[in-house]
């Protein structure tokens, strides 16, 4: 007949999988319907051994446990196992030689939820070699997706220093050597959005600065231009440059007041060019008057001329006849 229980055993140790140190301490359960049959604990060494009576029928959990780390769930696949009672009571059955456990080493930032669901490992009992064999598939994808999120993990931790690194350094004013932060974390991980639009957003922030920088330059030397042409009267040069100035930055006070007084200065030039024209016309007849002596005339030309330049008048009086 054949048995339906029987006892078995197993052995090996358990390992950090990214290290493969051994860790001891760690709490190993033998398990079948949520109940617990027996309980092992690594020693110095990582070592564990251990066994207890199970149910051919229902499948065999192993429990692997340690603060740390992912608490690994190994399933043993017993169904196809045969064995007559007289030998399941008389012996121990050695599912195989050895069974190393790596587990999973919990790191921050690492999403290793997926891990703790449902079975890490599975083994599946092989009548014809009476051992278990593993399902190396299951363990090989697990162990892919732990790879992954750690290295998923080590990218963010990198661009996470970077990027405070980058927040440090704008707090300083120093955008260009935040900039050079930005771009080592993308060379990590060039997919990283929101890294990738920080670096915008300040490489438009150094381009605006940047402009603001040349706006300030040239306007400073139309400015400069622009009074030095003004301290020598040559309107059309500064009136040139103030204009220019204004271009750069628009409605700009000091350029503005000083096109006003450009143009109030040309308008009084304009008004006295006109009066000395006028002065000169009534001098000349003036002049045309005295000489053919009629004297009356020529005083009311020299009054004339006066309303043009009034501060002829004392070298006007000198013009008049005894």
């Amino acid at each position: 007949a054949q048995a339906s229980e029987v006892t078995i055993s197993m052995e090996g140790s358990v390992n950090n999988f990214e290290t493969k140190d051994k860790l001891f301490g760690t709490t190993i359960y033998l398990m079948q319907e949520g109940r617990t049959i027996s309980k092992s604990i690594t020693d110095n060494y990582g070592n564990y051994s251990i066994s207890g009576k199970v149910d051919i029928n229902e499948a065999v959990d192993l429990m692997v446990s340690k603060p740390g780390y992912v608490s690994k769930k190994v399933l043993f696949d017993l169904v196809t196992l045969k064995i007559n009672k007289k030998r399941a009571t008389e012996t121990t059955l050695e599912l195989l030689e050895e069974l190393v456990i790596e587990l999973y080493e919990l790191k921050q930032g690492a999403d290793l939820s997926f891990a703790k669901i449902g079975y890490a490992e599975k083994f599946i009992w092989d009548q014809p070699a009476f051992i278990v064999r593993p399902d190396e598939k299951q363990k090989k994808d697990m162990d892919e997706k732990v790879k992954e999120a750690y290295k998923k993990a080590a990218k963010v931790a990198f661009t996470s220093k970077y990027d405070t690194k980058a927040n440090q350094a704008i707090a300083k004013q120093d955008l260009k050597r935040a900039l050079k932060y930005y771009d080592s974390a993308l060379v990590v991980d060039p997919l990283d959005s929101v890294i990738y639009k920080k670096r915008a957003s300040l490489q438009k922030t150094i381009n605006d600065f940047d402009l603001e920088a040349k706006k300030k330059k040239d306007y400073e030397a139309s400015k400069s231009a622009g009074d030095d042409a003004f301290s020598k009267r040559t309107w059309a040069t500064a009136e040139s440059r103030y204009k220019e100035a204004l271009s750069i930055i628009p409605k700009d006070t000091y350029a503005t007041s000083q096109l006003q007084k450009i143009a109030a200065e040309k308008l009084k030039e304009d008004e006295n060019l006109k009066n000395k024209a006028n002065y000169d016309k009534a001098i000349a007849e003036a002049a045309s008057f005295v000489t053919a002596k009629k004297y009356n005339e020529a005083i009311s030309k020299y009054n004339a001329a006066l309303t043009y330049q009034p501060n002829q008048k004392l070298l006007l009086m000198e013009k008049l006849p005894n």
